[in-house]
């Protein structure tokens, strides 16, 4: 569960970009941390690529295993040759 600071911050920086504007971005971000037990920072990344339909690139274990339920993920090891 999303601490409560954790909550307040999300809500400062919807308060200063332009996240709240775009309707109900905030809280899909929201839900996916709470879902997956993520930050608000890493949950965006995965409501974006969503989104806008691109690979998620992460060297991030964690965020590679939880957001492969939402996007294709792919590590830097797949775009540089040996």
């Amino acid at each position: 569960m999303l601490s409560e600071h954790t909550l307040q911050s999300a809500r400062a920086l919807a308060k200063t970009d332009r996240i709240e504007a775009e309707t109900g971005t905030f809280q899909k971000i929201i839900t996916i941390a709470k879902n997956e037990r993520l930050s608000f920072y890493d949950s965006s990344y995965i409501y974006y690529a969503k989104e806008k339909e691109l690979k998620l690139v992460t060297e991030d274990k964690k965020l590679n295993v939880k957001a492969q339920k939402y996007v294709d993920v792919q590590t830097t090891s797949t775009f540089i040759s040996p």
